[in-house]
């Protein structure tokens, strides 16, 4: 366990020791406390690298999983997009004239629209 002089315990401590710090043994004091802070940051590292291989783990799993769910939707929008059209295909030809009429509708909307004047 280290002693109360290598370790701040609040910030007013931290405070006080970096005042005293322009005094002539306040050199060998903050020359000290940044040798522990350089050891406390070394001693830190293979926590920091689990940490970090941890959630470059957990980000990577929960992309594969939203990427299964992606192509699984894009699956089915497809096979919708299909039946849709079959569906589609098939009125059609059942009932041609309704398809043109309602073809000819929309081009006339689209033809009003554009040529309008405001």
């Amino acid at each position: 366990m280290s002693d109360a002089k290598s370790n701040p315990q609040n910030i007013n401590e931290a405070i006080k020791r970096l005042e005293n710090a322009t005094s002539s043994n306040g050199k060998n004091a903050l020359a000290d406390d940044v040798a522990t802070l350089k050891k406390a940051i070394e001693d830190l590292k293979p926590q920091f690298e689990k940490v970090k291989r941890d959630m470059t783990q957990a980000a990577s799993e929960l992309f594969d999983e939203n990427m299964e769910k992606a192509k699984a939707s894009i699956k089915k929008g497809q096979k919708a997009a299909g039946e849709f059209g079959k569906e589609l295909d098939q009125q059609v030809h059942e009932h041609p004239w309704w398809a043109i009429g309602i073809v000819g509708f929309i081009a006339f909307l689209i033809g009003f629209l554009l040529g309008r004047k405001d």
